[in-house]
Order: structure tokens, then sequence, then C-alpha cells
């Protein structure tokens, strides 16, 4: 059973984060509501894919290696108005202004209650699991 409603199309989205657990655990929930992810462990990879490919949404950390997950969403945005989620762990006040000022388009710290990651990229509404039902992040 489709556990996406109506509203929520089926998105190409992009993963951008370096922890190899985190990640896997975001294109899991993202593929078991119907969303085709495509992941990157780093901010170079993650702005090379970007600019090679479309996607519906982009989901960003922060403190990424070989590019920071701001520069990347300033690189993109200046590029694409694909809407970009910020998750990270950073939640300074500082850290939320700075990632809005560099493009994002929604931004949600860790640990973060799943659905919500979907609904932040781009759908109406949170789409993803049906009534009753959760994922947190670790």
């Amino acid at each position: 059973m489709d556990a996406r409603p109506s509203f929520c199309p089926k998105q190409r989205v992009l993963v951008v984060e370096d922890d190899p657990r985190m990640l896997s655990l975001i294109c899991q929930g993202l593929r078991d509501v119907g969303h085709t992810p495509m992941p990157a462990s780093d901010g170079e990879a993650g702005l090379d894919l970007a600019m090679r490919l479309t996607f519906d949404s982009i989901i960003l950390d922060v403190g990424l290696p070989a590019r920071d997950g701001c520069s990347v969403a300033r690189a993109i945005r200046s590029h694409a108005k694909v809407p970009i989620l910020m998750l990270t762990a950073r939640d300074g006040e500082e850290d939320i202004v700075r990632g809005f000022d560099h493009g994002a388009d929604d931004y949600l710290t860790k640990p973060f209650s799943f659905p919500r990651a979907p609904g932040a990229a781009g759908c109406p509404e949170p789409c993803g699991v049906a009534s009753g039902e959760s994922w947190t992040s670790p």
C-alpha cells in the first residue's frame, strides 16, 4: 500500500549527508514513501549532482566535508529554484539564519520526525507514514 497522500507526487530528492548511517536512513525513509533519493556524501559531490541533474527537492546537511552545506545551497540557488531543506544538528539561531540567508527554504534540526522531512522538501504537507505511525532519526 502506498503511504503517500494523493497530493504528494513521487519526487526525485538529492540527499547530501556525510554520516553514512543517517544517509541510509533518510534515503530508505524516502523510498518507503515512494520518493526516489539520490545520495551524496560530501558537499562537492552533492553540488556536482545538483548542477548536472534535475531534482524536485534537496535535503542538505550543513556540516559536510569538501564543501559546507551553506556554500552548496548558495551555489545551487544561483543555478536553480529547487526547494532546499537544511537538515542539521546545528540548532543555534545564527546557524538557522545563515541557512536561510544562503538559500534554504526550510531548516530542520536533528533529531527529527521523519514525516516532517519530505513535507518540508517540497510537498504541501508532510508526506509519508500512515496515520498514527512515526519514524524518528537516531
